[in-house]
C-alpha cells in the first residue's frame, strides 16, 4: 500500500479479511472497491 493520506489502510485491510474468508474474494473485493450505484430511477429522472 503506498503510504498516502488518500489510502485507509484499516479499510483495505478489513477489505481483504472479508475477502479471505469467502469463497467468492475477489467479488468481495471488487464490490467493496467499487463506487455506489444509483438507482435505475434517480438515473432515468425519476420518472
Amino acid at each position: 500500500m503506498p503510504p498516502d493520506e488518500r489510502v485507509d489502510a484499516l479499510e483495505d485491510v478489513d477489505i481483504l479479511r472479508e475477502a479471505v474468508a469467502a469463497r467468492n474474494g475477489w467479488e468481495r473485493i471488487l464490490r467493496r472497491c467499487s463506487p455506489p450505484r444509483v438507482a435505475r430511477r434517480a438515473r432515468m429522472g425519476a420518472a
